[in-house]
């Protein structure tokens, strides 16, 4: 097993550090005081101590003003269409004889989104849609 050498710390760190282990400490105190009240409460006890009391007042009205928690949002703008459909319906205008450019602008023009949009499309759902109309060969769609 090596041996751990031991790097003195700066007064600043120092005082850092034992600065976070207070907080800690006093967190966990925090924790447990209300975790009492809350056994109380639960119980049916009449919180005759008067510390007790305002702990509990201030924790509810403090817990009142936070504000409204909302899901997090998905990164980027919401897509104008979807893209696996508008791909499929692609690729289906081009197997019936369409030329590419033709069956992209009738696409783009029932989503109503510009016809680079659907020339955009990312190429997983381009590679989907010709592996599902593979598989549907000799089928009628």
């Amino acid at each position: 097993m090596a041996q751990k050498t031991y790097v003195p710390l700066s007064k600043a760190q120092a005082l850092e550090k034992l600065a976070e282990i207070e907080r800690r400490h006093v967190f966990m105190h925090q924790r447990e005081y209300a975790s009492e009240i809350a056994d109380k409460l639960e119980a049916g006890e009449v919180l005759d101590d008067l510390m007790a009391r305002d702990y509990a007042i201030g924790l509810l009205r403090w817990w009142a003003k936070q504000p409204e928690i909302k899901p997090k949002r998905k990164v980027g703008r919401p897509n104008k269409f979807m893209h696996d459909e508008a791909a499929l319906l692609v690729e289906i205008y081009v197997r019936k004889d369409m030329k590419r450019r033709v069956a992209e602008e009738k696409v783009a023009e029932m989503y109503e989104v510009s016809r680079e949009a659907v020339r955009d499309i990312p190429q997983k759902h381009k590679a989907e849609a010709v592996a599902f109309l593979d598989s549907m060969h000799g089928k009628k769609l």
